[in-house]
Order: structure tokens, then C-alpha cells, then sequence
């Protein structure tokens, strides 16, 4: 029935018995590969760890040179030869004997908020100006009395005047 060729697997049949097979012993060689994590490190005991991080040779010398390029180009950027920027002429303080001059008004200004505030901030745009003095009440912005000291030599009374007229709604000199 077979023909030529074939050849027949013969499976050989064990007899049935009563016992249940049991596991063979694991080899201990086994068993520490079956142990999860590392396979090449045997388990480690913690030990205490130093209160200062402990430098190697090559590390303390990898953060010398950190440190001294730092340095190298912080004085690079310091030994520039750009000059410091100045202050501009209007926010430098004038020399005590540079003349001056006061004037002293009754102003009248559109009534808003902050009216004097408003009126300090144009009128210094003047770059004469040097004080804008108010007296009291604050807050108000009709009949109010102000002083304004002034350098001589960088504006004149009559083109500060006509500034002072263009910010407010009624001016009238008192010295």
C-alpha cells in the first residue's frame, strides 16, 4: 500500500501509568539566569553616599576648563572697544552753574485725570526744563499755581511760554 520509498514513522507508546510526572530540579546555574534584571550584576548592597559629589580626574579637569573659558569670554566681552552708552542730553543733570531762571503761573487745565501729570509730561519734553514745582491742592486741575525753573541757556522764556499756552486752557504769569 505504501510504494516504494515511503517509509513509516513508528511512534512508540509508553505505558500508562499511575504516578504524575514532577518537575525536574532546576540547575542553580538555571536559576539565577530565570531571575528578572540584570543578568551580569549580582544584586547590589546599598552603601552610603557621600554628602560632597567625589571627582574624577578627568572630570574635575573637564570643569577647569569650563570654568576658565567662562572667564576667557566674560573678559572678552567686557575688554570691548565699544564705549558705554551715555545717558541722553535732556536726562543728564546740568552743572550748578549753568543760569536759570524761574517763572511762576496761575494755571487753568482741561479738566481730566491726571491733568498734572499730563501737563509735567509734555512741558519735559522741553529739554530746557529742568523742575515743574505745584502747589498745593493736588488733584485739581483750575487755578493752579506752578513753578517752572528753566536753563537759560538751552530754551528761551518766550518759546517756553508759547509751549506752556498750547497745554493749557488759561495762563496767567504771577512774577
Amino acid at each position: 500500500m505504501w510504494g516504494r520509498g515511503s517509509s513509516v514513522l513508528q511512534v512508540q507508546r509508553a505505558a500508562p501509568t499511575s504516578e504524575v510526572p514532577s518537575n525536574p530540579p532546576i540547575p542553580p546555574r538555571a536559576a539565577a539566569l530565570n531571575r528578572t534584571g540584570p543578568r551580569d550584576k549580582p544584586p547590589t548592597v546599598p552603601h552610603p553616599t557621600p554628602s560632597l559629589p567625589t571627582l574624577t580626574a578627568p572630570r574635575a579637569r573637564a570643569q577647569v576648563l569650563l570654568v576658565a573659558l567662562g572667564l576667557t569670554l566674560a573678559g572678552a566681552g567686557c575688554a570691548t572697544a565699544t564705549p558705554a552708552p551715555t545717558a541722553p542730553a535732556h536726562d543728564t543733570p546740568a552743572p550748578a552753574g549753568e543760569p536759570r531762571a524761574e517763572i511762576e503761573l496761575r494755571l487753568s487745565l482741561a479738566q481730566r485725570e491726571r491733568c498734572e501729570e499730563t501737563f509735567d509730561l509734555e512741558l519735559y519734553r522741553e529739554r530746557g526744563v529742568e523742575q515743574i514745582a505745584w502747589q498745593e491742592p493736588h488733584g485739581v486741575c483750575q487755578d493752579r499755581v506752578v513753578t517752572v525753573r528753566y536753563l537759560t541757556s538751552r530754551i528761551e522764556r518766550g518759546p517756553l511760554m508759547d509751549h506752556i499756552r498750547r497745554l493749557a486752557v488759561k495762563v496767567e504769569e504771577l512774577k
